[in-house]
């Protein structure tokens, strides 16, 4: 698999180079340059940024402002939104058909998902046998619309640990922006653009849940009104996404929470996915995704 993602890894990051970034007088968010070698040494060269950690490092090891997280997530809300419509244009009708072909990473990303989640019910069951019905229904909805839709490009991995930044003090009067990098793209494919935001969203919200760091809820908040107004179908997928992902991911993280904050997790996730399969816009008017809700 890994020889198969990076095929298409190369295909989207030469592309992504007509991708203007998104730059502030404080950051520029882009994607590597990623520079051409022969196909025979199946052999990658990135740009690099040195001294660089990812995200959800980044967040556990130093203290962001309120401005500061508002900033940042506001500006990836952006980046995100300028690729999903730069992969939705007519001029990139090649790359969709090239990355068409990546079908095995687009089956990956609904069973990494939805089936596990559904699985997630046996080691939990007094807390989720309850929302089997739901979860069930879910998935087949899911893979309804995946069948019946060719879908849009997505980067397939959206989340903390594919955005790279310098490991030093975020600068509020930087001499030059401070470059922002979004790697891994094996997972790239066509697909439901939701995916992606609603991924980015639960790492964020576990900042929160598991460390109690308030800047993962204010990265929230600015990064959905920097994606901007979306329809109330696409807010409702993307918190039954998170709540999905806080069930399949963040009950197997390894040391990343006490069994008892696992719990509070479970049924964090739980509500969520029921919640907004039942559409309860009341539910999620007070979270961070408030915006979207009101």
């Amino acid at each position: 698999m890994a020889d198969y993602g990076k095929h298409y890894e190369n295909t989207i990051l030469t592309s992504l180079q007509s991708l203007p970034p998104i730059s502030t007088p404080l950051l520029s968010i882009s994607t590597p340059k990623i520079y051409p070698l022969p196909s025979t040494t199946n052999t990658q060269i990135f740009s690099d940024l040195p001294l660089s950690t990812d995200l959800k490092t980044y967040c556990l090891t130093h203290a962001l402002t309120t401005p500061q997280a508002t900033h940042i997530g506001h500006s990836l809300g952006l980046w995100l939104k300028s690729f999903h419509v730069w992969g939705a244009d007519p001029a990139q009708k090649e790359l969709r058909e090239k990355i068409k072909e990546s079908t095995e990473m687009r089956a990956l990303k609904y069973q990494i998902n939805y089936p596990t989640m559904i699985a997630t019910i046996e080691n939990f069951p007094d807390l989720l046998e309850g929302s089997r019905a739901v979860f069930e229904d879910v998935a087949k909805d899911i893979k309804a619309r995946l069948d019946a839709n060719e879908g849009e490009l997505i980067h397939g991995d959206f989340w903390t640990g594919n955005i790279v930044l310098p490991n030093t003090p975020f600068q509020d009067t930087p001499s030059t922006p401070t470059p922002i990098y979004i790697v891994d793209w094996e997972l790239t494919c066509l697909s439901l653009p939701f995916f992606d935001v609603g991924q980015m969203c639960a790492e964020l919200y576990e900042l929160k849940l598991f460390k109690n760091i308030d800047a993962g809820l204010t990265l929230i908040s600015s990064f959905i009104s920097g994606y901007g107004p979306v329809s109330r179908g696409f807010a409702f997928d993307v918190v039954i996404f998170v709540g999905n992902h806080l069930l399949c991911w963040g009950t197997r993280v390894a040391g990343w929470g006490t069994p008892e904050q696992i719990r509070e997790v479970v049924v964090v996730g739980r509500e969520m996915v029921v919640k907004g399969w039942e559409k309860d816009e009341r539910f999620f008017g007070e979270g961070p995704w408030g915006s979207w809700f009101s």
